[in-house]
């Protein structure tokens, strides 16, 4: 089922499926987000969880037992609940069931929580630990934009971010794990100018991210959009390789995708974070306009 959002400035629809925002338009009507062409890619701003990326095998070990986990988790994929929904917002959930504890051993609500602000929108997610026992989680935000956003082509624009970070970025390979064998270096100057080249061996990924706030911008007109993000530790940029897709995915991450020479432990994944009984993580992103 999906649900509008509206506010005098601009509109955006919201999924039960993922809860998944699938739409932002300005007040001109201009879409933002990408609209989910299989030919590229099916998805929009889907939430990972309970891992980001691929686990080796599509297997990970909790206290020595293997479970199975599909990439990016299985949040992405089940129909949430409605537990509130108003002109500019709106609040799903997501609860463990028998099927999800076959794959991931802890029971767990997921709360994602959508609002349209005057000049773009907020995703939030929540997580609580309903369990007995401490639990382990990644999660991970993967919305993808329009490049271009106003005309040109997609090496226009630029990544800007607000802080100093490491010039070392890290590929994933054609299945998607991660190495920290051969850095590359593209930042310059907090930019990064964006070629579709850029993303011949998929996503790159900063393993640390100091920023909390990535520009899009095209380089000629200044317009563009921000995202900043809160509670987030690590971050991937992709869009698919070798097809000149018109999107670029910016994906502030708790937690990494599997890493050639790991344990094979979840408890040894990087930034993913531990919740005691009752307790709740609370992260977001904000897309502004600019």
């Amino acid at each position: 089922m999906e649900y509008i959002l509206k506010n005098s400035n601009c509109t955006a629809v919201v999924k039960t499926l993922g809860g998944e925002l699938c739409s932002f338009k300005d007040s001109s009507g201009k879409e933002y987000l990408w609209q989910s062409d299989p030919k590229y890619w099916p998805g929009c701003a889907p939430v990972l969880f309970p891992i980001v990326g691929a686990l080796i095998n599509e297997t990970i070990k909790f206290d020595d037992k293997p479970y199975t986990i599909q990439k990016h988790g299985h949040a992405r994929k089940v129909e949430y609940d409605v537990i509130e929904a108003i002109e500019n917002k709106i609040v799903l959930e997501n609860t463990y069931t028998d099927e999800t504890l076959a794959h991931y051993p802890y029971k767990y609500k997921l709360t994602v929580t959508q609002t349209l602000n005057d000049n773009g929108f907020t995703t939030e997610y929540c997580v609580k630990n309903v369990d007995t026992v401490p639990m382990i989680f990644c999660l991970g935000a993967h919305p993808g934009f329009n490049c271009p956003l106003d005309g040109g082509d997609f090496s226009d624009y630029t990544l800007v971010f607000n802080k100093e970070e490491t010039p070392e970025v890290y590929n994933t390979d054609t299945k998607s794990i991660l190495s920290f064998e051969n850095p590359i270096h593209l930042m310059h100057n907090k930019r990064i100018p964006l070629s579709h080249s850029l993303f011949d061996n998929d996503a790159f990924i900063f393993r640390k991210i100091n920023s909390d706030e990535i520009k899009l911008v095209n380089e000629a007109t200044g317009k563009g959009l921000s995202l900043s993000f809160t509670g987030f530790e690590a971050l991937g940029i992709w869009t698919p390789p070798g097809i000149k897709a018109p999107f670029v995915c910016i994906e502030p991450w708790c937690g990494l995708p599997a890493i050639y020479g790991e344990s094979g432990e979840f408890n040894d994944k990087p930034f993913a974070v531990t919740l005691q009984p009752g307790q709740t993580y609370t992260t977001s992103y904000t897309m502004t306009v600019i």
